[in-house]
This record gives structure tokens, sequence and C-alpha cells, in this order.
């Protein structure tokens, strides 16, 4: 191997890097900057480089230390010498791009890119096009595998003579006997059609290998067709995409694979935007046989793209109109995936076409969708609230049909309710919240599962900042101090948890010193010494949250003494707790 002699620090590296230790050589590998920079530009390039190339081969076995690698010579151009000296790099690399381990490749091939980026014309035309040549004419699928990827990075910058060199070669790939080789020259074809989009000689050979990608034996191979039409469309006149781009959608969207339906699916947004009329009347077409798909998953992502495809058409509200009886259908669909797909769009469908629209069609969606079995569903729906972008007047016509989710008997849609509440406060107002879900919200505080008992403590304080101090101390306190007064324990710690979500620290105090003292204080006093040990432990810890918010002269005259207390007590756990607490509020 190549001898390297250096100073005993940079000696040390390199024999790590010869070490049998995996671990201690992918260490010295991650320092190789400080062993490039010790050597100097010229001594990298001429020893540092061959050594690495050498540990290619010595390391086919641990992958990891051949990321490593790659990852450290894509960044490794400053250290020989700056763009000019790059293609020193490129003999490691190549070996790299070539090993069977995947994601090597894939870490190899964007190294030689980025070196490509600031590689001068000269080197890109010359050694660079040499590696890929080679690349291309090895019998091993991983070196074709890898030149696809960098046949766009050489092709837009070299003459067009070394163009109508290159071409041939990447043709080749693409109809090689190898899937793979297949697949990957197919995932550069549309960055290949938009630099060659301006060349007539090749762009009908380019195009034939659109065509072909329909006949494929492989779906993975087939599914790319997709994006290549997207691509087409971009650049290429209306009647070429007519003639083209159309035909490829329409026998996508009817492939026998599900998954290359839905890929349709999900491109259905850029799809419809597609220049010519034929195009969009094709894709709207296959849209509606996708949300009827056989295949739930295909119905699933189809129905998931209706807001964004909508949306991105300029006749939002006919296109809407023209989909809604098979938007309609998917609210009875079968499987509660697609239904629950459609509940997660369909506030923020309507909050895009207005509230003309939100209270006809989609308000019958949603109330569809209110009633579901499943509920998924319903949580689907509720979850989406906060995405969806509603306006006041949305939330207004929104809140009749919602308001029974507070009594919901699947508790996840009661807690995501919650969640949604502090922003019907804010859009409604005090008092047409109180007339309308503000009672639900505040029964909450003694719901039957203790997740949502927890969150309807953050959500009261939330409410305290939405709605001002008077509304917080003619609802919430008030409502809290009956809780600590229930002949239910549960309904008594509920209360302690609110106390404690009150009065924890955030951008806002929601209590003031004197409330803290005049209402909350007694409470926790009096359950502190309450006959369910529970209760008491709750009560330690809001004294606690209380002491972080008041005054030290204040916590310490008002808690103090519930400290002392507890640290008598007879429970074990509140008497652990309590001299925790004395000990870290240093009593």
């Amino acid at each position: 191997g190549t001898d390297l002699v250096s100073p005993h620090p940079i000696a040390v590296l390199i024999h790590e890097l010869r070490s049998d230790d995996q671990l201690l050589r992918r260490n010295a590998m991650r320092q190789m900057s400080t062993i490039a920079t010790a050597l100097g530009e010229e001594r990298t390039r001429s020893e540092l480089i061959p050594f690495l190339q050498e540990l290619v081969e010595d390391d086919s076995e641990d992958p990891q230390m051949l990321i490593l690698l790659c990852e450290e010579l894509g960044r490794a151009v400053p250290l020989v010498g700056g763009p000019e000296h790059a293609h020193c790099l490129l003999g490691p690399l190549e070996d790299l791009a070539v090993i069977e381990e995947q994601v090597v490749r894939e870490t190899a091939v964007a190294a030689l890119k980025d070196l490509a980026k600031g590689m001068p014309e000269e080197h890109l035309s010359g050694p660079f096009l040499a590696l890929i040549q080679r690349m291309t004419g090895r019998e091993s699928f991983t070196s074709k595998v890898s030149a696809c990827g960098l046949v766009p990075v050489a092709l837009g910058r070299v003459s067009k003579d070394l163009q109508d060199d290159l071409l041939p070669k990447y043709l080749s790939l693409c109809t090689d006997g190898t899937p793979m080789v297949r697949r990957a020259a197919a995932s550069v074809l549309c960055e290949v059609l938009t630099i060659m989009a301006n060349s007539e000689a090749w762009l009908e050979s380019l195009l034939e290998v659109l065509r072909s990608l329909l006949k494929q034996e492989q779906e993975s191979v087939r599914v790319l067709a997709i994006d290549n039409c997207i691509a087409l469309g971009q650049i290429c006149p209306v009647s070429v995409v007519a003639a083209e781009a159309v035909p490829c959608i329409r026998a996508s969207a009817q492939d026998r694979a599900w998954t290359v339906r839905s890929t349709v699916a999900d491109r259905i947004p850029t799809l419809l935007v597609l220049p010519g009329p034929e195009a969009r009347v094709e894709v709207l077409s296959s849209w509606r046989k996708l949300l009827a798909d056989s295949e739930p998953e295909v119905r699933t992502t189809a129905a998931k793209r209706l807001s964004a495809g909508i949306t991105a058409v300029a006749d939002k509200h006919e296109l809407f109109q023209a989909l809604l009886p098979d938007i309609q259908a998917l609210t009875k669909d079968i499987c509660p995936h697609v239904r629950g797909a459609l509940a997660r769009g369909v506030l923020k469908l309507g909050a895009a076409l207005g509230k003309k629209v939100y209270e006809g069609p989609v308000m019958g969606l949603v109330q569809d969708l209110l009633k579901d079995e499943a509920a998924e569903v319903r949580l689907e729906l509720v979850t989406s609230f906060s995405e969806a972008g509603l306006d006041t007047a949305g939330v207004a016509t929104l809140l009749p049909a919602v308001s029974g989710l507070y009594e919901d008997k699947q508790w996840r849609v009661r807690q995501a309710m919650l969640s949604f509440t502090p922003r019907i406060a804010r859009d409604l107002g005090e008092r047409m919240f109180m007339s309308t879900v503000g009672p639900a919200c505040l029964k909450m505080t003694t719901d039957n599962v203790c997740a949502v008992r927890q969150s309807a403590g953050h959500v009261l304080r939330s409410l305290c900042e939405v709605l001002g101090p008077e509304w917080s101390r003619e609802h919430v306190f008030k409502h809290i101090a009956k809780l600590a007064e229930h002949k239910s324990y549960l309904n008594r710690i509920a209360a302690l948890l609110c106390i404690s979500a009150l009065h924890e620290s955030g951008d806002n105090e929601v209590v003031s010193d004197d409330d803290c003292c005049e209402i909350f204080v007694p409470v926790v006093r009096e359950l502190a010494s309450d006959r369910v040990p529970n209760v008491r432990f709750n009560a330690g810890s809001a004294a606690v949250t209380m002491w972080k918010r008041l005054p030290l002269s204040t916590a310490e005259s008002e808690l103090g003494g519930i400290f002392l207390g507890l640290e008598q007590d007879d429970d074990t756990d509140v008497k652990f707790y309590a001299a925790d607490a004395v000990k870290s509020l240093k009593l």
C-alpha cells in the first residue's frame, strides 16, 4: 500500500485507518480533513487520495466506513487545491459508485454530482465524461445504475458533439436487460428531456423511451412514466403533450398494478395543470375512476389529493361540482381509511372554496362524516380543524354540526375537540362561546378518562388567555372551586390538575397573585388534608407549581405549612413527595 510519512499524530491516524477495529477506523475517517490539512494540498493529491482508494477494497465489508469515505471525499475539494484539482477525487469515488451496497453507491453518486457542479469545463468534458463512459461500458448493473444518475450532470454542460456521443450510451441504458438499470435510466429521463427539449434530433428518441416505459413488465419501472409526463408538460408544446402525455396518463391510471394507479392519484394536482384541454379532460376522467378504484389504497390516495387538486386550478368551483358525486360516494365507502382521508381534507377544501359552498355541499359532507361509525374518521375530521385555515365565518358555520363531538363516545375525539376550543372562543367571543360550547368544555374537566381531564386543564388556561381575567374569575375559577368540593375524589383531583395548569409558567400569566392567594391557596390547603391519599398527593404537586409562581415571601407564608403537614402524612408516597418538595424548594 501507499506509505505516508507524517508527523506522529498523523501517523497515528493513518495507522487507525488500517486498524481491524471498525469503530477506530470510522473515527479516524471522520478526521480525514485534519490529515489532509497537515499533509498539504500536494501530498493529499499524491499520497492520501491513492491511499484512500486502496481502503475502498479493504473496507468492502464495512458499508458505514465507505459511506463516511464518500462524504469526506465529497467535502475534500478545498483540501486538494480547489476545483481545478477536483478530478483527482474521481478515482476513489468511481470505485465507491460501483459497490454492491446501495446506500454507498447513492452517497458516492451524490458526491460526484457535487464535484461536477464546480468542476472546470475541460475537466467535466474530459475525466468526468470518461468516468461515465467507463461505468456505462461495464457489465455490472451497479456500475450502470450509478452512471444513470451522472448522465444529466454531464449532459447539461458539455458541447453538442459530446452530447451526441453520450446520449446513445444513455439510450442503451434505457433498454438494458436488467430492470434495475432501466429503472435508474427512467428515473432521470425527465432531467434528460428538460436538457434536450430543443433538440429535434434527439427528442423523438427520448419520447420513444417514455412510450416504452408503459410496456415494461416491472411496475417499479412503469410507475416512473407519470413524473416524466409531468416533465414533458413543462417543456413541450400542447400538441406534444396531447400526443404523448395524455395516452401515458390514461394507461397509467388503468395499470394492472395498484401502486402505479396510486402514483397517478398522488400526482393529480400537478397533472391538472398540464397545458391543453385534452390533458385536463383525461386527468379529470382518470381522477374520477381512481376515486372509485377497486383498491382501497388507491381510493385513499385519490381522496387525500382532493383539496390540493381542486385548489390547484383556476376554475376550482367547476371542478368541485364535477367531482361532487364521486366525493359524496366516498362518505359511504366500505373502507374507513378512505373515509378518514376524505375527512382529513374536507374542511381545507371548504375553506378554499368559500363560504357559499361551505354552507351547502361541503357542510353536507361534514355532517355525514361526523356521524361515521368509525372513530378514526371522526378523529381525522376534528384533527383537521386547526389545519384547515378556517376564517371566523367558517368556524361559526361549523359550530352547530361539531358541538356534539364534546360528548363523542371515543375519548380521543373528545380530546381533539378540546384542542380546537380556544380557536372557537377567539373567533366567537365570550357571549356566543358560553351560549354554545363553553359549558360542554368546562364539563370536560370531569371526563371519565384521565387524559381528557388533563387536557381540559391546559385548555382552560388557553381559554383564560383568550377571554380575559373577568371571564376567568366568573366561569373558570368558580368552576374549579365547585370541583374541589365534589364528593367524587376524581373531581377533586381534577380541580387540582386545573390549578396546576393555570399556574404553570408561560408567556401570559392567567392568575394574579391576589387571586392565587384568595381563591386557590385555600382550596389547595383544604385538599391537602383530604381523606384520599391521591388527592393529598396532587395537592402537594399543585402547591409546588403555585410556589414557583408566587414571590418567595408570599409562597413561604401561604404554602409552607402545606408541605410541613404533608411531610407527616401517613401515606408513604405523599410523605416522600412532600420531603422531596421541601428539599428542592429549600424550605
